[in-house]
């Protein structure tokens, strides 16, 4: 129980904030998954789930400094994709972002949640592979007003790897069951989250992409972690160029 509550800690309810007395907040679902990386903690998630509403600034995302806290995180910078060539065109990978956060945000602002990232190699995920898929759903969540606190539903689901996409060279599959005692009828929400793999002693090996529900039949897409630590590696070089082999 004690690695379920870890795996579900290092990820975050994504809110925006506005500029309303009495509707400071409000939701369209989505997850940011923290990594601490070279001693410095970002926001793994999509660029779908930051653009969700292209009237929202990006200075208004809230990111609180625990699951249910309430300090929020200064964003300093949202790193996205551009210019990509070859296979990479009209793939996934244009959907990967990272969040830079302010220089407040140091030390144990995220109370020692974030996972920690590292250049080692990663192998990747074995069709069959045990595997979680942490994040907070959209279902049952929302602000509320009267007490002007967020309201967060975090889901941690087991799910078996079923290798690559068949189209998307970037995404990976995996499918699971919705336990019988959970009332949950869809997964929105879910995009921007983590996947561990229990195989790999529970190590970060992809962000979902976007996931879905039939009945208790799930399904599940996301992205591999190496495009992320590759643009980790450029970040942290002052890099603008990334190589991703396919």
């Amino acid at each position: 129980m004690a690695i379920i509550d870890n795996l579900t800690n290092s990820v975050r309810h994504l809110c925006i904030e506005t500029d309303v007395d009495g509707y400071e907040y409000f939701t369209y679902g989505g997850t940011i998954t923290l990594v601490k990386y070279k001693d410095k903690t970002y926001g793994l998630t999509c660029g779908h789930v930051v653009n969700a509403d292209k009237s929202v600034s990006y200075d208004q995302l809230c990111i609180l400094n625990t699951r249910d806290g309430i300090h929020i995180a200064g964003i300093e910078n949202v790193v996205l994709p551009k210019n990509l060539a070859d296979e990479a065109v009209d793939s996934d990978l244009a959907d990967i972002c990272i969040l830079e956060f302010s220089s407040e945000c140091t030390g144990d602002f995220f109370s020692h949640t974030p996972h920690e990232l590292s250049d080692i190699d990663i192998i990747a995920d074995q069709i069959g592979d045990q595997m979680y898929a942490v994040g907070a759903i959209k279902q049952d969540c929302g602000v509320d007003y009267e007490t002007n606190t967020i309201n967060s539903q975090y889901v941690c689901l087991p799910i078996h790897a079923q290798g690559k996409h068949s189209v998307d060279p970037i995404l990976y599959k995996s499918i699971g069951k919705i336990p019988n005692d959970w009332n949950i009828s869809e997964l929105t929400g879910m995009s921007g989250g983590a996947i561990y793999n229990a195989n790999q002693n529970h190590a970060l090996t992809g962000i979902i992409a976007r996931a879905g529900v039939k009945e208790k039949d799930a399904t599940i897409f996301y992205i591999s972690i190496v495009p992320f630590l590759k643009a980790l590696q450029a970040l942290e070089n002052k890099s603008t160029h990334v190589k991703y082999n396919f």
